[in-house]
């Protein structure tokens, strides 16, 4: 949506104030793609459409479940604004992301291989990729924007459980634990400490460049 077209929307009226606060709740997020003549917005509750379906070839997935406790309405399309801006961020990337409704496909490289995507069920919140090698960073990206919603927004009542799908199990989803070491796990590769949401992580490198990103924000 462009910033005139808000203007017109809000008669005009307080609409620097409304883009802030929509910002700082992230409820939206500045479009970083395209020839940025225009300023533009990503606002994911405008979003209609059908989910897009995710490619069959694709078999490495990380679920958030959420299911123990609940996901409130919004988590997904804040989590969305977060995701795109980061990936708005790197000069890698050169093609903007796939949004519908209820799933998104964005990219962290070059390639056209180089993505993730993001599902929104009742209960879960799964993320794909096809190439292994982003798992690591998607997992962290993910795990990461799911952090500042929860302390920015949602309060400590807010949490998660993860399990993981891989290569040698698609569709069967699994703790760390028990595909520690039985089964290759690309997202646990290069993750540090525990994969469920609790106090006291240990982060590494990527997550701490992730977490000056966030605190921009």
């Amino acid at each position: 949506i462009t910033h005139d077209l808000i203007e017109f929307l809000w008669n005009d009226e307080m609409v620097e104030f409304l883009v802030d606060l929509m910002r700082e709740t992230m409820l939206l997020s500045d479009w970083g793609f395209g020839d940025g003549v225009e300023k533009t917005y990503l606002i994911p509750s405008l979003i209609s459409g059908e989910k897009q379906v995710i490619p069959k070839r694709i078999k490495t997935s990380c679920r958030f479940d959420f299911s123990e406790f609940s996901l409130p309405t919004g988590v997904f399309q804040r989590l969305v604004c977060l995701c795109v801006n980061q990936s708005s961020r790197k000069p890698s990337v050169n093609r903007s992301p796939s949004l519908f409704e209820f799933s998104c496909c964005i990219w962290l490289g070059p390639s056209r291989h180089d993505c993730f995507w993001l599902e929104n069920d009742s209960r879960f919140i799964t993320a794909h990729v096809e190439n292994d090698n982003l798992a690591s960073e998607c997992f962290s990206l993910v795990q990461s924007c799911l952090r500042k919603i929860k302390y920015d927004v949602m309060g400590n009542d807010f949490s998660w459980t993860t399990s993981f799908s891989t290569p040698s199990s698609p569709g069967v989803f699994k703790t760390p634990e028990e595909t520690a070491e039985t089964d290759y796990n690309p997202w646990i590769l290069a993750t540090v400490g525990p994969v469920h949401e609790t106090e006291g992580q240990n982060e590494s490198d990527l997550e701490k460049v992730l977490g000056e990103f966030l605190n921009q924000l």
